[in-house]
């Protein structure tokens, strides 16, 4: 049988966390066919990877390539760094869902938060869809980079709360209803958790108690899958961050990652 792709002589590291070791890697259909010695194998195909490592593709865990995937299936410079999954949706600033009409401010937040200058993401961004599930399927299927989101608390406020998401602590029971049907939604349609950030840090997120927090949080407990993710620049500093999200784990009973080095610059 010939392979479709045979990596011969490779450093295989595998990501089981054991020592590294010299073999081939046969290919076939798209999927890891053996790892091995394969003298004289067939393939298709062949790479020498005489002194490099062959490994697993990375996944970076932590972008805000959210908007920046719209226009770029490569996302820069990552495939060539090794990866060949991002995850965006982090600290609760995503683009997805959007309220038919208010693209520009989920924009406008972006600008401000990732200092990419506005019209470049208005000449890269045409803001055509509402649920999470409706932005991947805008990310389309030719990509370079497989592209995983979270649903964000910021976002989900501002849809819900328009511009009282930025100003009101308390939602309403009506409010925080429609909240966590968005959650549930965003979850049915292929997000991998929920980001939020720590009280008073300063954007929608930030805004509402700690309550707000714990019973969004509880849609995944019920589902039973998915991850959190707390954004760090908490005013109470990396304290106040570990602390949110250890409760967010305690409550749910679902994993939870939070920013150790993400703090404020005069408050270490």
């Amino acid at each position: 049988m010939a392979y479709d792709l045979l990596i011969k002589n490779g450093r295989v590291v595998d990501g089981s966390g054991e020592p590294a070791f010299q073999a081939d890697v046969a290919v076939q259909g798209g999927k890891i066919a053996g790892v091995g010695k394969y003298n004289g194998a067939a393939a298709k195909r062949t790479i020498d990877a005489e002194g490099r490592v062959v490994a697993p593709g990375f996944i970076d865990h932590h972008t805000h390539f959210d908007p920046q995937a719209v226009w770029d299936p490569y996302c820069g410079s990552w495939v060539h760094n090794g990866h060949t999954t991002v995850i965006v949706g982090q600290c609760g600033q995503v683009i997805a869902p959007v309220r038919p009409g208010d693209g520009e401010w989920y924009l406008e937040f972006f600008s401000d938060a990732e200092q990419i200058p506005l019209p470049v993401l208005k000449a890269g961004v045409d803001v055509t869809w509402e649920s999470v599930g409706d932005y991947l399927n805008a990310l389309g299927k030719k990509r370079g980079i497989n592209v995983g989101t979270l649903v964000g608390h910021s976002g989900i406020r501002r849809y819900v709360m328009g511009e009282a998401a930025s100003e009101r602590v308390q939602a309403t029971p009506e409010e925080m209803a429609a909240m966590k049907r968005l959650i549930r939604e965003a979850m049915y349609d292929g997000a991998l958790g929920f980001s939020t950030a720590p009280k008073d840090r300063g954007d929608p997120a930030g805004v509402p108690d700690d309550a707000e927090r714990w019973e969004l949080a509880s849609v995944i407990g019920e589902l039973g899958t998915g991850v959190f993710q707390v954004a760090g620049g908490a005013p109470g500093g990396t304290k106040q961050t570990r602390a949110c999200a250890r409760e967010l784990a305690a409550r749910t009973g679902r994993p939870s990652i939070y920013n150790l080095m993400s703090d404020p610059i005069g408050n270490p």
